[in-house]
């Protein structure tokens, strides 16, 4: 009945949707908003990039221009106008939070949460629903970070956040123009142009996790949580050509826990020593007049000690190894007519586990996953009420898997099967089209965005999503009216497991309302309904160890989100509340058995809190926390017949205290000391599908200190 009840909502939003564009459709002249310029200042010249961005007024971040909504760049939008529900992340609330990986950036956006799996992986939830698999995509400045193998993305003391210019993340749809591992969001990390690094920057970290040498007895080298350095060089040499260059490097090491890990049979080992981690990262930026070359190459590495089921005698080494080249050229064929042709390739090793020693806990792997992708879009505004962008791309996805293969003939080291290894398939390609284009009609009632994606793959045939938006800002007041869809494209490992496997869809109903209630304070508050169909999902058999993907029937969730934002100054204050509940589900790993009203793992409430006070010039107090409470439930042991026992968790509080001293003793020195997890609770990264896993505790207390450098060129 409930099932029901909300279809038939979503069915008449759609409609409404519908009819309001077409009754709206013609112009009365062009309302949208303007983006500012950083605030005007004699003494412009000497300040920094960081420096401008501090002194900015609420309202000037809040029309500051963002690029996740439209891949193709058509048109200036805020986060007021753009089509989505958006939250950006300036760097000044980055440097300030002392966050050191995107977790922690993450935790403080409404309706994000974290689960953890086997393989000492941490993944990431949007509105209560597990995005592990191609669920939310990851770019930095273009550069796709989801692993080709699953469409995941692995966290956990990875990102340099010592690069980033800001975070922009989209709650909700992404697929007509990002494609098929966009379904439930965008984050776009972008990092510093040269324009704003103009000089050279660097930075370095050490913090020490303290629960585990006070109550453990650990040693201090097994229980350190992240040590890192940063560096970054960027100059513009013309800028009447546009010549500029930037060049970022990043090595960093981390420990995920220094608490003890317990399996499901009740054996224990100590996270410290055996949950580490490391990245290093460079990044190389270019322009020339209209050309932009990227290019990024990440060495990331995991520990794996907890295996499916019982622990591992021993911890094994797992790599991600990603190298992309993005290449762009921007022709401009008149006034208001822009080409832009554009390429990107990409080479990963994900996954990669070579130690002999992990051959008989089947965790032995090394494939290699190639995509090439060019294409090319046409941006174009031919009245001032209107401007569009149409694109067309073709991709290309080639893996090799020497060791396992690929259906119908896999090789022998799969123990599913006994086929002759001299006769198995170690390769597979994939063929993808897609021709995706947006409309914005600027009227007086409001603006209207019509969007539409067709693609076509080799693996799963032809189909395509709509998307469209109603959207009005108003001198205090903005709204928003939403309707899209997603798809779920399947990824290279999930099609080698069911070959058979439909693309998921995903449908999504919102509405916001946003109110600048003073100058110095912004509230907003969004709705969403989200229907998902056919989702693919990880399926394992514990009777007769077969594991495979699977299309199940359907699954979605409801909720609301809220944000209220205060700027004055140097001071400033965030809090954010989210609440979601189970719809439409009928995938059963996911559920709670008695407790309908909660999704494994996940609780469905979320406080989040941030915030800074000046104490005197250049020297600042802040702080940021998050706190999940209500229905929270997980897996963590069998019985004596084998069966997985139920445990309710209690309410999850983190809170982080940081202290920043800028222009230290010297103009560009910044000296920084801080505790995260203060209240040293604890904190469980729950499996929230039932598949024999027991929570992954994360730290405790945290003491850290971070020190940087910015040496302007003039």
């Amino acid at each position: 009945m409930q099932t029901r009840i909300f279809s038939h909502v979503y069915s008449n939003f759609a409609v409404f949707l519908l009819v309001v564009t077409a009754v709206v459709f013609s112009p009365w002249g062009r309302a949208a908003d303007t983006v500012p310029e950083a605030p005007e200042d004699s003494a412009a010249d000497a300040l920094s990039s960081d420096d401008i961005l501090m002194n900015m007024s609420l309202e000037e971040l809040l029309n500051l221009q963002v690029d996740v909504v439209s891949k193709t760049e058509n048109q200036n939008q805020s986060i007021r106008t753009a089509p989505g529900i958006v939250t950006v992340i300036q760097r000044d609330q980055i440097i300030r939070m002392g966050a050191k990986d995107l977790i922690e950036v993450l935790r403080q956006v409404p309706g994000f949460q974290f689960g953890g799996d086997s393989s000492n992986s941490y993944y990431m939830a949007v509105r209560g629903l597990w995005a592990f698999d191609g669920k939310v995509l990851v770019l930095v400045d273009g550069h796709e970070i989801n692993e080709l193998l699953y469409s995941s993305v692995n966290l956990g003391n990875r990102f340099p956040l010592d690069w980033v210019q800001r975070i922009e993340i989209i709650r909700g749809p992404g697929s007509v123009m990002y494609g098929g591992s966009a379904a439930y969001g965008v984050i776009n990390i972008v990092t510093r142009s040269a324009e704003e690094i103009e000089g050279v920057s660097a930075a370095a970290s050490y913090s020490q996790m303290l629960d585990g040498v006070i109550n453990e007895n650990r040693p201090l080298s097994k229980t350190y949580g992240q040590r890192y350095v940063s560096a970054s060089f960027g100059h513009v040499f013309n800028p009447e050509r546009n010549l500029g260059l930037t060049v970022d490097v990043f090595g960093a090491q981390g420990m995920m826990s220094d608490r003890t890990y317990t399996d499901i049979y009740g054996d224990t080992f100590s996270m410290a020593g055996n949950s580490e981690t490391s990245a290093l990262t460079a990044k190389l930026g270019f322009t020339y007049r209209g050309l932009k070359v990227g290019y990024l190459v990440e060495r990331y590495r995991t520990t794996t000690r907890d295996g499916w089921g019982e622990n591992l005698p021993e911890a094994f080494p797992a790599y991600f190894t990603t190298s992309s080249l993005k290449l762009r050229y921007d022709v401009s064929l008149s006034k208001n007519m822009i080409l832009t042709p554009r390429m990107t390739w990409l080479f990963q090793k994900p996954w990669s586990i070579t130690d002999e020693n992990a051959k008989p806990y089947m965790l032995y792997w090394e494939p290699v996953v190639h995509r090439l992708t060019p294409g090319v879009t046409l941006t174009y505004s031919p009245v001032d009420w209107f401007d569009f962008s149409v694109a067309g791309e073709y991709r290309f996805d080639y893996v090799k898997d020497d060791y396992y293969g690929f259906l119908p003939d896999p090789c022998e080291a799969d123990y599913y099967y006994n086929t002759d290894p001299s006769t198995c398939k170690t390769s597979e390609h994939y063929h993808d089209v897609a021709v995706y284009g947006e409309g914005v009609f600027h009227t007086r009632p409001m603006d209207i965005s019509l969007g539409l994606r067709y693609e076509y793959s080799s693996a799963t045939g032809g189909g395509a999503v709509p998307r469209a938006a109603l959207t009005k800002s108003f001198d205090r007041v903005h709204f928003k009216l939403l309707g899209s869809q997603a798809f779920r494209e399947p990824s290279v490992n999930n099609l080698s497991y069911n070959p058979d496997l439909k693309r998921d869809r995903t449908t999504v109903g919102e509405a916001e309302i946003g109110l600048r209630l003073i100058d110095s304070l912004f509230w907003t508050i969004n709705g969403f309904v989200i229907h998902v169909t056919d989702p693919i999902v990880y399926f394992y058999d514990d009777q007769t160890e077969i594991e495979s993907f699977v299309n199940y029937k359907k699954t979605g969730t409801t909720g609301f989100e809220t944000e209220l934002s205060f700027k004055q100054s140097h001071h400033f204050l965030k809090l954010g509340y989210s609440w979601f509940y189970p719809v439409f589900n009928e995938v059963e790993t996911y559920h709670v058995p008695r407790h309908g009203n909660a999704m494994l793992g996940f609780a469905r409430n979320k406080l989040a809190a941030s915030g800074g006070l000046e104490v005197i010039r250049n020297l600042t107090f802040n702080f940021s926390g998050s706190l999940l409470f209500g229905d929270r439930y997980g897996y963590t042991g069998v019985d004596m017949y084998y069966n997985m026992q139920l445990k309710k968790f209690g309410p999850e509080f983190i809170g982080n205290v940081y202290v920043l001293y800028r222009n230290a003793f010297t103009k560009g020195l910044s000296l920084g000391i801080g505790v995260r997890n203060i209240a040293n609770s604890e904190i469980n990264y729950i499996q929230p599908y039932n598949n024999w896993h027991p929570p992954n505790p994360g730290p405790g207390a945290e003491i850290f200190l971070k020190i940087g450098y910015d040496f302007p060129i003039r």
